[in-house]
């Protein structure tokens, strides 16, 4: 697998619901079916989170789609109490909110319909995105953050060896490690997170059943902004 697969990575790849696709199997993941639909939904959804037209989706961001989507199979087959990590109304709601916050034009209620039907996806397709998202990023949380430590040496080194140099190289003032500590900590434990979950997934890529069942092709017709 790919070294650079990071969470913000994952989380692109997120199963939708949709009727408008004939579906065909496109991979199987240890008995669990991966659907065209699902694939072309994922591509609409992340190309209008980029604010990208649909036009550009070449066959090998499609393809680097589908094995997001299998990694994430792979994940989700791991979480065997899903109680513990779905997320409330409330926060879906948030989500929701956040989402349409760090759109331009997505405020508005009309603006924003216009841009989901351009894609070819409705709303729940978009709260369907937000509660997978919170609930993996909440289960590997759990899973590793426990496992997760950072030293007063890493900081330091850090901040000595990184921080401080790009700090120089932009011409920007450069503040004491005591102001910095705890975000170059967290940045540290995120890195570390990435870096775990990476090696995770590589060892249930080797276990598991994968099967792709078809060449992947462009997007059926439709929308297309």
């Amino acid at each position: 697998m790919n070294s650079r697969f990071t969470v913000a990575m994952l989380l692109l790849a997120l199963p939708l619901c949709s009727g408008q696709v004939v579906d065909r199997m496109v991979a199987v993941v240890n008995k669990h079916v991966v659907l065209q639909s699902e694939l072309e939904q994922e591509v609409r959804v992340d190309f209008m989170l980029r604010g990208l037209p649909l036009a550009q989706a070449t066959t090998t961001e499609i393809e680097a789609m589908l094995e997001r989507l299998i990694d994430q199979s792979l994940l989700q087959q791991q979480i065997l109490a899903t109680t513990i990590v779905d997320p409330s109304a409330e926060e879906l709601a948030e989500g929701l909110r956040k989402l349409r916050a760090g759109i331009p034009g997505a405020q508005d209620d009309a603006p924003w319909q216009t841009m989901l039907a351009a894609y070819g996806i409705d709303e729940r397709d978009v709260e369907a995105h937000i509660a997978a998202q919170l609930r993996l990023l909440r289960f590997i949380d759990l899973r590793f953050r426990a496992l997760t430590r950072v030293d007063r040496v890493a900081v330091t080194a850090y901040y000595q060896q990184e921080f401080l140099p790009e700090r120089r190289k932009q011409g920007l003032p450069e503040p004491a490690l005591a102001d910095v500590f705890r975000q170059i900590e967290a940045l540290l434990v995120d890195q570390r997170i990435n870096s775990l979950l990476n090696d995770w997934l590589a060892t249930l890529r080797s276990q598991a059943d994968v099967r792709k069942l078809a060449q992947v092709s462009g997007l059926s017709s439709g929308a297309t902004p």
